[in-house]
């Protein structure tokens, strides 16, 4: 593990933890209720609104009969600049994985990324409705990580069917070296849900992911998510992965929280 980005990446989140605390006073103004890229391993379509600053974070673990691993903290901060663009700090989040075979447990922190997410088409077009372009930083420990810059790319459309029901496409691609080049994995998905309520919807999704050795890993998985005053949201989702190790079963938890009014300017600008 590295210690200094770690303490580097500690200190960025919280700073901006801090701001956005004291930010908090600002002039709330009616804006649309919370959109995450939680729960679903696909990304999410919407942006959010300009001028806002969002928090999702998360706690995850996967387990079979020889292994099990832990995922925290699982948190991505993003910030609004104007309607159709954001931009995004992955936090480096820290792997623990233990198995039965003698001295296998192990505890490393994955890649931090930088991306940029572009809102482009609207929902039911041949246009993707929004695309992230993303780089990874090699921080991370040497089990999770390439240990170099990985640029990616994703594409989302998404297509409505009545006030209800909504199906998610996800096109994703990243660049990683592998054996001293370059080479792809692909990683599509899909994913359908339904609004129960105004504040609860239910998911499921087909997740899988091409690897560089032309090998497949897939999520199979549903969940919910629960929206409280707009501005936040508490999620569980619940699936099993497929990789070389066999089935592992998932669980994931997470609560995100929006602060609107974090640059005032940027959303008094989108409203003229």
């Amino acid at each position: 593990m590295n210690l200094f980005s770690a303490n580097v990446s500690a200190i960025c989140l919280l700073g901006l933890i801090l701001i956005s605390t004291l930010a908090g006073n600002a002039q709330e103004i009616e804006s649309p209720a919370i959109s995450t890229e939680r729960p679903t391993v696909g990304d999410s379509p919407d942006l959010i609104p300009p001028g806002s600053l969002q928090f999702e974070n998360g706690a995850g673990v996967s387990f079979q009969r020889t292994q099990f691993t832990g995922d925290l903290p699982e948190t991505l901060v993003r910030l609004g600049l104007s309607e159709r663009f954001e931009i995004r700090y992955m936090w480096s989040d820290e792997m623990y994985q233990k198995s039965p075979t003698p001295h296998s447990a192990s505890f490393q922190i994955m890649d931090p990324a930088f991306s940029v997410k572009l809102g482009l088409g609207k929902a039911n077009q041949v246009v993707p409705r929004s695309a992230i372009v993303a780089l990874s930083l090699p921080f991370g420990g040497p089990k999770w990580t390439s240990g170099s810059y990985d640029p990616a790319a994703t594409a989302i459309w998404t297509q409505t069917i009545g006030k209800k029901y909504f199906v998610n496409e996800v096109a994703g691609a990243t660049l990683t070296s592998l054996a001293g080049a370059r080479r792809p994995s692909w990683a599509p998905s899909v994913a359908g849900g339904r609004s129960l309520t105004s504040t609860v919807t239910a998911f499921a999704e087909y997740a899988p992911t091409v690897l560089q050795n032309g090998s497949l890993e897939y999520v199979v998985d549903g969940g919910f998510a629960l929206i409280h005053k707009n501005l936040m949201q508490f999620d569980l989702r619940t699936g099993y992965l497929k990789d070389s190790d066999g089935y592992h079963t998932l669980i994931t938890v997470g609560y995100s929280i929006r602060h609107d009014g974090f640059f005032p300017r940027l959303a008094h600008v989108s409203r003229r």
